[in-house]
């Protein structure tokens, strides 16, 4: 089976959209930051107590389980308000646990509650991604294919009787690079935007070049691959 022209029309405008969030994102921050002031948002997050850190894993774990929120802008914001470390740490989690809520949303309750979370359209594409999942190489190829959709990749998954853990070991790594890569821009802009204006630019340039290089190197991928092993459903 193909990847449809409609799949890679898709990923052209997911890219682009991720892109423009994200450089969205770095202007309202950068303008935020030196209205109000980096270490005044951090002083109010610190106030907030353990609600800071629970109301960002709860919003970027929303983003994996409601597919028109589009959670890539949490990364870097994560980074300038609680450093790389913390605002790493925190994404992570907000990961997990939204990709554990998609998962077994789609196991226990099926297409029906599926498609409610991911609109007709994103169900067309979670079951052109269900092609993928009869193999471990094609999980993993439709999770780099689909990057932008990654909770697509997880409702699919859901479908499927691939255990949660083996999910969860087989795609960690590939999140967790961009990942933690987002975060560090954010933690780069709130310490150097002032001393090192340059030296900001540049990793943003650096970022936004290897989203758009691995993501056209994917949707080249994605013309390619042909999955021959269908894929065993769980009956739902």
């Amino acid at each position: 089976m193909k990847s449809p022209a409609s799949v890679r029309k898709y990923k052209g405008f997911e890219l682009c959209t991720n892109i423009f969030w994200i450089i969205l994102t770095i202007v309202a921050v950068y303008f935020f930051a030196h209205s109000i002031g980096i270490d005044s948002v951090r002083e109010r997050v610190t106030a907030a107590g353990v609600w800071g850190p629970v109301i960002v894993i709860l919003l970027k774990a929303s983003t994996l389980v409601v597919a028109p929120l589009g959670g890539a802008p949490l990364y870097p914001i994560a980074g300038v308000i609680f450093g790389f470390w913390y605002g790493f740490l925190y994404t992570f989690i907000g990961d997990i646990l939204g990709t554990a809520i998609a998962f077994f949303t789609s196991r226990w309750f099926g297409r029906r509650i599926v498609r409610y979370f991911v609109t007709r359209p994103g169900m067309k594409l979670v079951e052109v991604i269900l092609g993928y999942l009869g193999t471990t190489r094609g999980l993993i190829y439709a999770r780099l294919i689909f990057f932008s959709f990654p909770e697509g990749v997880t409702y699919a998954a859901g479908l499927t009787t691939i255990p949660f853990w083996k999910f969860l070991v087989l795609m960690i790594p590939i999140g967790i690079g961009p990942s933690a890569l987002l975060v560090l821009s954010g933690d780069a802009l709130s310490r150097y935007t002032d001393t090192h204006p340059y030296l900001i630019v540049l990793l943003y340039i650096v970022v936004l070049a290897i989203m758009g290089g691995g993501g056209y190197w994917f949707y080249r991928k994605a013309k390619g691959f042909s999955p021959d092993i269908p894929p065993t459903l769980s009956g739902n």
